[in-house]
């Protein structure tokens, strides 16, 4: 599923389409067919997609070093580029991609479970 960066989550860490891309996209077409104004959509896929970058994130952290972080960010900036390379460098190993998998789910389950309260089904 693309959040806008064009980017599949699945293919930053998957060859192929991945389960956390297909929860994703059921999550997205729950809010794109309920009744929330364009305004709340967006906002709620901006929530969505600031959610899984701050529960991937330090999951991926535990997997870089100070000098992997360090060569990405020339300049102290991150290029898209570079970005994308740290994440495949921290899923190099198949517990990192484990780790990954089990926060994203718990974030998607809860996040379903939230959209069944609020009436989004």
């Amino acid at each position: 599923m693309e959040l806008r960066t064009g980017v599949s989550f699945g293919s930053l860490f998957y060859s192929e389409r991945s389960s956390m891309d297909e929860k994703l996209e059921t999550i997205l077409a729950k809010i794109d067919a309920s009744q929330l104004s364009d305004e709340d959509k967006e906002a709620m896929y901006d929530l969505i997609a600031f959610g899984l970058q701050t529960t991937v994130w330090p999951v991926l952290m535990k997997y870089l070093t100070k000098e992997d972080i360090d060569a990405a960010s020339k300049d102290g900036k991150l290029t898209v580029e570079s970005y994308t390379g740290l994440i495949k460098k921290a899923v190099e190993g198949t517990e990192a991609l484990d780790d990954v998998e089990k926060a994203m789910d718990q974030m998607l389950v809860s996040i379903n479970a939230e959209l069944a309260k609020s009436g989004i089904k």
